[in-house]
């Protein structure tokens, strides 16, 4: 392992070269992972209306829903190897094929259609997250990594407070040729396509090849990464390795198993609760699609609020364990809803 310190972004020339990168790149980098999670999210809204054009049931729409993350998970870790060959051109390709597939939405007849082309998105998107994540690796030295991933990931809450509004709006219109969820599915396809193709001019490949960064500046990115693969390569990758890895860790199991539940409780909530409110209440789907926007609110809320006390008392187990009663009892409350007209506006 090398002796040398890994460069921060604290430096002389770190701290401007690292505010460039966050201004110039980020911004680009979220915007992608809205366009691309807002194609495979949607459905749930637009099945307000979907799954009675083509004769869905609940039975078939999980099933559907499903498959995505199948191939999602199947196809992960090919995917993220080509973005290793191919870089910025992959996830160019991962974008422009994922909007293809999220217009194709919008010409399915039957279940079958639904199943095929939900789990071809789950394929050509498996790799994107990873990919990005790799990406932004490139630019951020390994100290501010996890700065730069939180703030990435603020793209899911901004994604899921935008859904609730672009769907209310094309779901409510009715004097077109298309219905309102087809609508939904070429507007949200269509922005994929144009930025795949727009990913090959806004993200550069490489800190060498850009304008906006002096020299020095350049010199102390290229030199801070040279020294994180060198680290990289010193390091032992193999079976014994990550059981080891496995063992030391122990104790987070834990929370791997709490994340996994909650995971589960959010995705299951997601995919069905727009229908169980719209079935309860007999709203018209644009207004529940419009009502979803509030969980997404109180979403944004909840992360900045647990971020913000974590950080400030730098206590993690209990915050931990806080959120994982709240997604326990707010999943009951689904539940309780699911059977009760009467529970719809305290869950809402």
């Amino acid at each position: 392992m090398s002796g040398e310190p890994i460069m921060d972004g604290n430096e002389s020339g770190g701290t401007d070269c690292f505010r460039k990168v966050l201004s110039r790149i980020m911004p680009i980098c979220m915007l992608l992972y809205i366009v691309q999670y807002l194609e495979r999210t949607n459905v749930s809204l637009a099945a307000l209306q979907m799954n009675e054009a083509i004769g869905l049931n609940d039975s078939n729409f999980g099933t559907g829903y499903s498959l995505l993350y199948i191939g999602y998970i199947v196809f992960a870790l090919p995917s993220s190897l080509l973005f290793g060959r191919f870089h910025v051109r992959w996830l160019a390709a991962m974008m422009a094929i994922s909007g293809l597939l999220a217009c194709a939405m919008a010409a399915i007849w039957n279940h079958q259609g639904f199943y095929l082309i939900r789990f071809c998105i789950g394929m050509a998107e498996a790799g994107f997250l990873p990919s990005m994540l790799l990406y932004l690796a490139g630019w951020v030295p390994e100290q501010k990594l996890s700065a730069v991933y939180s703030l990435f990931s603020s793209s899911v809450p901004i994604c899921s407070l935008l859904s609730g509004p672009l769907a209310s709006a094309f779901l409510s219109i009715h004097d077109s040729p298309l219905h309102g969820w087809q609508i939904l599915y070429l507007a949200e396809g269509v922005p994929g396509i144009v930025m795949g193709v727009l990913v090959l001019f806004l993200l550069p490949a490489d800190p060498a090849d850009v304008t906006w960064l002096s020299e020095s500046e350049k010199t102390w990115l290229l030199a801070s990464r040279k020294q994180q693969d060198t680290r990289a390569q010193s390091e032992v990758f193999n079976l014994r390795r990550v059981l080891s890895l496995c063992r030391k860790i122990g104790p987070s199991w834990g929370y791997i198993v709490g994340f996994m539940g909650i995971s589960m409780g959010f995705f299951t909530w997601s995919a069905f609760f727009p229908t169980m409110l719209s079935n309860q209440t007999g709203w018209a789907s644009w207004v529940v699609a419009l009502v979803m926007t509030f969980p997404a609110l109180a979403d944004m809320i909840g992360r900045a609020s647990f971020g913000y006390l974590t950080t400030r008392l730098q206590e993690y187990f209990w915050h931990c364990i806080a959120s994982m009663c709240l997604a326990c009892v707010f999943t009951v409350s689904v539940y309780l809803f699911s059977l009760s007209e009467s529970y719809v506006m305290i869950v809402v």
